[in-house]
């Protein structure tokens, strides 16, 4: 069973032969796990085979991402609030837990 990368599981085992048999069957069990991931996104996806497509036509297809650094600067929570009453103010608008009732129950 071929690979994407090209190595096949007969040639792993041809290439463990050099070593230990716990490393074979390592390799072995990765390859398999792999192609079983694959084979369930592409039954998922109601495809029979991964689409061929260039690296070109994804990066045009894909947006680009801002980098890193411009959203952090962009998204400064830290000085955002002034105060701590702020912050309360804003989530009052959420439940909160104002008393808590217990039930005891006899021990069975």
């Amino acid at each position: 069973m071929p690979t994407d990368a090209g190595v096949s599981l007969i040639e792993v085992e041809d290439a463990g032969a050099r070593e230990c048999s716990a490393c074979v069957w390592r390799e072995q069990s990765k390859v398999l796990r792999l192609e079983t991931i694959k084979s369930q996104i592409l039954s998922k996806l109601r495809l029979k085979q991964a689409p061929n497509i260039s690296r070109e036509v994804v990066n045009q297809l894909l947006p680009k991402a801002p980098p890193l650094q411009q959203l952090l600067d962009h998204h400064d929570f830290q000085g955002d609030a002034s105060s701590q009453d702020e912050f309360m103010e804003a989530d009052e608008y959420h439940a909160t837990t104002e008393s808590v009732i217990t039930m005891a129950s006899e021990r069975e």
